[in-house]
Parts: C-alpha cells; structure tokens; sequence
C-alpha cells in the first residue's frame, strides 16, 4: 500500500493499493471561502501515476483530462469531490496533487473622517464582515488624497499590503474639495490608488458619504457630486471596482427625511459624521455594496435581512 499525501491546510491523505483504481477524496470547502490552486508535483516514489478527473458532467471543464504539467485553479463551491485515477508504470516516480488553500482576503480601510472608527462608518462596516484575516481602520480625520500619506496609516498600509489577498477601500472627498479642483483631485486619487496598488493590495474606490443636508424634507442636497463623478471615472480608467456610497447614501437620506436623519449625527448639529447609529446604518450600505460589486469578498459579507430591508424602504 502506498500514501500520497494531499497538502490541503492540514495533512490528510489518501491511501493508494497497489492495483489501478478510482479513489475519490472529498475536499471541504470551508464555506467555499477563496479559492485552491491544484497543481502536479513529482514525488520520489514508485511505480504510480496520477490522472485527475471531475465526477460529474459540470465539473470537468474544471479539471484538465491530463492533470501532469498543469496549474488549475477553481472556485471549491464548485464541487466536493475529486477524483483520482491511478495506473502503474515503469518511471520510479508519483505524480503527487498539492492543493494551497488561498489564505482568508483582508480589508484595509483608507480615506477621512467619515470612515474612521470614532465618528465614520469604519466601525459598522467591519461589524458586518465575518472569516476576514482583518479588517483594519486606517482612516485618518480631516485628511486628503495627499496629506493622508503624510499619516503614520500609510506606513501601516504599505506593510499590511503585502499580505497576499488584501482589499484596500478607498474613501476620499470630503477635505479634499475645500482644498483642489475635481481635476487635481482625480490626479491625487489616481496616484494614491496606483500606489496602494504597487503595494500588493487590491484597490476598490467609493464614492464619499452623502452629508445629511438637506434642500427639503426628503431632497439632500448635492454637495459632493463633482467630486464622486471624479472618483467614478478614476475607478473606471484603472478598472477597479466602484462602490456608489454617495448615491445610496443619497437615495437612503431623501427617503428618511431630514428629521429622522438627525438621529445620525455625531453631535447635535454635526450633519457630516456619524455616531453608532449612523455607523451601523451607513455601514450596512457599504457592507450590501461590497456583496454586490466585489464578488471575492461577497461570502465574508453577514446578511442582515431586516436591516437591508429597511434601508430600501427609507426607515430606522
């Protein structure tokens, strides 16, 4: 009897007799968190050979006919099982199947005040996530596309970046429009975000927090737009996903009302940051945006069914 040892977070192993067969080993798929990479590694041993097959019709196109000299990688969700079909021959060599699990993505938080932990959505939005490796506020008040990188954050944010399967959000202007024109706040932006990206994270720009002023009882009024339509076009030049906070903020806002939107705020006459309430809700927001537009990142989203469904419907 020979061992071939499948490498799959932990040691398991699949015992080969010493006749050709099938041997089906089941692969947990740990709530098809991330994704495997199968690949073929020639192992001193003897007289086995190794031919990797799917058992069912869907998920062939998964697995090559001839696993030797491949790299595969697949979504787990996508099936439970793989098959092993073993045959002897003459070289003095196995072809052994290692599976590396792809460690759980974390999440950096980056931009101004509305996304810190003490008064931003930061806090409410990690609440809402689940299995991350982190998700770590690096947000800094009053702070702009170039003067947070002047933050000990940035710093943090070049280390942390290069864990593999790190997601940088990416939240700026608010400060940013006292101070530039729309178009050097896309350069700034720009630049910032290729820098993160240089730092091994993988970028997703929002558009800022609506602030809860409002022209009447159910109209915000639009403060922000020129600014967000700069970073919509930022996201769509360097490809990267885009989650539309000032627009769902906007639409939440108008359909509360003034009245009830005060419950949101900071202190009494501060419409721009948010207390716990406001970041449970806003974060939500993030947090539903994410599931929806960042798919690597949808299965480490909770659900929160009722909370959702009051947001749509414009209630606390």
């Amino acid at each position: 009897m020979s061992t071939l040892p499948l490498i799959l977070g932990f040691m398991p192993t699949i015992s080969i007799p010493n006749n050709p067969q099938e041997a089906v080993y089941p692969i947990p798929t740990r709530d098809c968190l991330g994704k495997t990479t199968w690949k073929p590694v020639l192992l001193h041993a003897p007289c086995w050979q190794l031919g990797v097959g799917g058992p069912r019709a869907r998920d062939k196109k998964h697995l090559p006919p001839d696993f030797a000299g491949s790299t595969l990688v697949y979504s787990p969700c996508l099936f439970n099982t793989l098959v092993i079909t073993m045959r002897t021959f003459s070289a003095a060599v196995l072809f052994g199947v290692v599976a590396s699990v792809m460690a759980a993505p974390g999440i950096l938080l980056i931009g101004d005040s509305t996304v810190t932990a003490d008064k931003g959505w930061g806090t409410g939005f990690c609440a809402d996530t689940t299995g991350l490796a982190q998700c770590t506020n690096l947000a800094s008040s009053g702070k702009t596309t170039v003067t947070w990188q002047a933050q000990t954050q940035y710093s943090t944010m070049l280390t942390k970046c290069k864990t593999a399967n790190t997601y940088a959000l990416i939240q700026f202007g608010h400060n940013d429009q006292k101070v530039m024109t729309t178009a050097q706040f896309a350069a700034n932006l720009t630049s910032l975000t290729n820098k993160i990206k240089s730092a091994g994270c993988s970028p997703v720009l929002l558009t800022s927090l609506a602030r809860r002023t409002f022209s009447s009882e159910h109209a915000t009024s639009d403060n922000l737009g020129s600014y967000s339509a700069e970073t919509i076009k930022v996201a769509a030049n360097l490809g990267l996903p885009l989650l539309p906070l000032l627009a769902d903020s906007r639409a939440y806002l108008d359909k509360l009302g003034k009245t009830n939107a005060m419950q949101f705020n900071y202190a009494s006459d501060d419409t721009t940051h948010l207390n716990a309430l406001g970041a449970k809700y806003f974060g939500r927001i993030i947090a539903d945006e994410v599931k929806s537009k960042v798919s690597a990142l949808s299965s480490y989203i909770k659900s929160d069914a009722t909370l959702s469904a009051k947001i749509a419907a414009g209630t606390l």
